[in-house]
């Protein structure tokens, strides 16, 4: 048996009148006197407590509800050596792991104990892990949904497994989560349709923002189709444009594109037409 072990004991009232009362419990240690264990207990099994290398023996004397007692018996119901050793769990070497920040993050712990199957294992995290990781304790299966906010960083993650051994054992183990940037495309409002007369400045305010932590920096230009003349800031985003008096009558698809600084650049594009109307004549005699 192990360390501490279970005793189960039962009887019956052979005349079938008062039934049982209770049972006194005996118990020797390495072959020694018998010493009462349980006195008068009225439980039908109960856990010992012993000490590596002795053996115990026990037998058990039933008392009815007339008073009647049943005879010690000449020898011992059961018997048993402890000599079942628990031997700690053990987690194999866990080499430091990556995920892109977004992804979830899964995990199989690879823990393992000598004495499976009479023991069973329990996992638990220590203290400092990331916020939301978590470890199911019967599987050992760590999962960990990352964020935009969770890259670029470098997290220690630190896992104990537990056995159900008597005393229980536990074995640690640490190692990292590196969670990678991973650049996110900027997003650009989209740019209403203008209608303008020739020799009117037309002037647009782009609004980009960026998804990524910390935010990269943006930079703006015109799609090839511009018409000529038109221009945007690459810094503050504004665009303008003045056609002149041969641009009249004319529908014009203009494109914005905004571009980030990550790694790799990525861009975003909105397109708006503008209408001029013609209004000026377009030569001078």
């Amino acid at each position: 048996s192990p360390v501490q072990f279970p005793v189960i004991w039962f009887g019956q009232d052979n005349d079938g009148g008062s039934g049982i009362a209770f049972f006194d419990i005996f118990v020797s240690t390495n072959g020694g006197p018998y010493q009462v264990w349980l006195p008068q207990t009225t439980l039908r099994g109960a856990f010992f407590q012993g000490t590596q290398s002795n053996t115990y023996a026990f037998y058990s004397v039933a008392t009815d509800g007339a008073g009647n007692r049943q005879s010690p018996p000449g020898a011992a119901n059961a018997q048993t050596t402890v000599s079942i050793v628990n031997h700690a769990p053990a987690l194999a070497i866990i080499p430091d792991q990556t995920v892109n920040e977004g992804s979830t993050f899964t995990f199989n712990l690879p823990g393992s104990d000598p004495d499976l199957p009479n023991d069973t294992l329990t996992f638990s995290l220590g203290a400092g892990a990331p916020p939301g990781m978590t470890i199911d304790s019967i599987n050992g299966i760590l999962q960990w949904a990352t964020t935009e906010n969770t890259g670029p960083t470098t997290n220690q993650v630190t896992v104990t497994v537990r056995d159900s051994g008597n005393p229980p054992l536990t074995s640690s183990r640490s190692f990292n989560v590196l969670v990678n940037e991973v650049n996110s495309a900027p997003v650009l409002a989209a740019i209403t349709n203008r209608k303008i007369t020739e020799g009117q400045l037309l002037l647009v305010t782009n609004s980009a923002t960026d998804l990524d932590v910390p935010a990269n920096t943006l930079s703006y230009r015109l799609g090839c189709n511009a018409p000529q003349g038109a221009a945007i800031d690459s810094a503050t985003s504004v665009l303008t444009w003045r056609p002149n008096e041969t641009q009249g009558g004319t529908t014009n698809l203009i494109s914005v594109i905004v571009t980030d600084n990550g790694i790799p650049p990525l861009s975003t594009t909105q397109s708006f037409s503008v209408i001029v109307r013609d209004t000026q004549p377009d030569f001078v005699l």
